[in-house]
C-alpha cells in the first residue's frame, strides 16, 4: 500500500476525482485547507460544493 499526498486547487477538485477513480483509485480523503505562502489565502472564488 502507498500513501499519495497531493495539493489541489479546489478548481480542479473534481477533475481529479475523476480522473483518480478512472485509474481504480476511488478513495480520498479531503481536507480545506486556508492560508498558504505570502498570499494569506488564495485570491480567487471559491467553489462550495459537497466533497
Amino acid at each position: 500500500m502507498k500513501e499519495i499526498t497531493m495539493i489541489i486547487r479546489r478548481d480542479k477538485l473534481p477533475e481529479t476525482k475523476k480522473a483518480l477513480d478512472d485509474l481504480g483509485y476511488p478513495s480520498l480523503t479531503i481536507q480545506s485547507v486556508d492560508g498558504r505562502g505570502k498570499q494569506k489565502g488564495a485570491m480567487c472564488v471559491e467553489m462550495d460544493t459537497e466533497m
